[in-house]
């Protein structure tokens, strides 16, 4: 497996604060490339290692050298699939898919487009990307849109998890996955590819149509791209590195009927048609607790 792994260093100027972002670029697999963003002078708060272990990104500098103004530069990284590069100045990068060329992220911002550069701030982060008008994105969970798992422009996505039920439209749910995969055709052949970025502050995205936009509370960027190219690989890719969920057991189907939100009597009538239609009878029972014993 090749792999490669890079940190550089790049001082952000704001109207508030002056911030040297320490950023590395690894990929990580064949698949995966994992583009990390932080304050190089002191800890953020991440995701937390233990929870979601993952590998650990290079130690922040304690010294920093002086930024020479130097003109703009470019380099590029690769690997079988995925290419990173980025701008030094001002700040960008780009993910392109090496098989075709097809650009999947690219924050550079122009005079024309409707985004600014990257903010990153002690309490506020901005960063974008262009995305073409064929695209057909999925995902920002867990919330109840209207339009279903599909992204519409000009509707904001918020992922700020809250507890309530999925009955209320335009709400946001117990889960947070900043995770969207784009769906695309390019040359007559399709292709898919999923954006992650690992952070688990309060944050707003917004899609355009011809762009995506993050604005985020806090934490750093911490961007994990997949390369598919199908639906199938990349939900793959993606639960192999959060985790798979866990099989439930046969007899546990249909307990999510049984809500605080419904009346007892609702629930009686719920679990008599589930023992009258789907449940299996006590003989057959007995046999399959023998043998979830057994295994």
């Amino acid at each position: 497996m090749h792999v490669i792994s890079i940190t550089f260093i790049v001082k952000f100027l704001t109207l508030i604060n002056t911030f040297t972002c320490s950023r590395s670029c690894r990929h990580e697999t064949e698949s995966r490339l994992r583009i990390h963003i932080t304050d190089a002078k002191k800890q953020r708060w991440e995701v937390p290692y233990n929870l979601l272990p993952r590998e650990q990104p290079p130690p922040l500098k304690q010294n920093i050298k002086r930024f020479r103004k130097n003109p703009l530069s470019v380099s590029e990284y690769s690997s079988s699939e995925l290419v990173f590069s980025y701008t030094s100045d001002p700040f960008s990068f780009a993910v392109k898919r090496k098989s075709n060329g097809d650009t999947l992220f690219d924050s550079t911002s122009n005079e024309s487009d409707s985004f600014g550069l990257l903010v990153f701030k002690d309490q506020y982060l901005e960063i974008s990307t262009k995305l073409p008008k064929n695209a057909s994105l999925y995902g920002l969970g867990e919330n109840t849109q209207p339009h279903g798992m599909k992204l519409h422009p000009n509707d904001p996505y918020t992922l700020y998890t809250t507890d309530i039920s999925a009955i209320n439209l335009n709400s946001d749910l117990y889960g947070s996955h900043p995770l969207y995969m784009d769906l695309r055709n390019y040359g007559g052949i399709p292709y898919a590819h999923g954006v992650l970025l690992l952070n688990s502050n309060g944050m707003d995205v917004f899609y355009k149509g011809n762009s995506l936009t993050y604005k985020i509370i806090g934490g750093v960027l911490d961007f994990y791209f997949f390369a598919g190219p199908t639906p199938l690989s990349v939900v793959d890719q993606y639960t192999s590195f959060i985790g798979r969920p866990a099989p439930m057991p046969y007899w546990a189907f249909g307990m999510i009927h049984f809500s605080l939100f419904l009346s007892p009597i609702i629930v009686m009538h719920i679990f008599l048609s589930l023992k009258r239609k789907y449940l299996p009878k006590k003989k057959k029972m007995k046999m399959k607790r023998l043998n979830d014993t057994d295994t």
